[in-house]
């Protein structure tokens, strides 16, 4: 009877947690969803007919979308996949150094505002989606190798970099011209 218990509650505790996979991805595509809103805002506000059908413009709302659409696929050791499969993709650095140019530009800035917090929120939904392999990641980090701090920040940073550029999770190598 015990090990029947055991097992009914093994079930009942493996539902919560898909339940809760579930919610934190439906919380995060609506973040998502509210990022392509103020997106497509910018350009109603702007007014400017020529910024609804530039790349860039087209870039992040098809990258967004695309996001949305994949974001209960995406984890951390897609992530660190990702980055190892393009990290040194000479097509995906022009790619980055084209658009990084764009961005410079008075008419795109705002764009670049809105790719930072794409980053920014796919990085927080992976850490929460993740949050114990961070929490390992985390030990390890502080209390073992705290030396290594910097290089972990700085891959996640890139992989996250990736996960916006990839042609898994992004448009960009459709519009960009280069």
């Amino acid at each position: 009877m015990l090990i029947l218990f055991c097992v009914v509650m093994l079930v009942m505790l493996e539902d919560a947690r898909r339940q809760k996979r579930s919610t934190l991805a439906l919380e995060y595509r609506y973040k998502l969803f509210e990022l392509r809103d103020e997106l497509r805002g910018h350009i109603i506000a702007n007014g400017n007919p020529k910024l609804a059908k530039s790349w860039v413009f087209l870039f992040l709302d098809s990258t967004i979308t695309k996001l949305i659409t994949l974001l209960p696929e995406l984890s951390f050791w897609k992530m660190i996949a990702l980055l190892f499969t393009h990290r040194n993709s000479n097509r995906m650095q022009q790619h980055r150094t084209h658009l990084e140019r764009e961005y410079r530009k008075a008419d795109n800035m705002k764009f670049k505002q809105i790719e930072v917090k794409l980053m920014a929120t796919v990085g927080q939904y992976i850490e929460k989606r993740n949050a114990p392999t961070w929490a390992v990641i985390h030990f390890l980090v502080f209390r073992v190798v705290k030396a290594c701090f910097a290089p972990a920040n700085k891959l996640r940073k890139e992989s996250l970099a990736v996960a916006v550029e990839a042609p898994e999770t992004s448009t960009l190598g459709e519009y960009c011209p280069a």
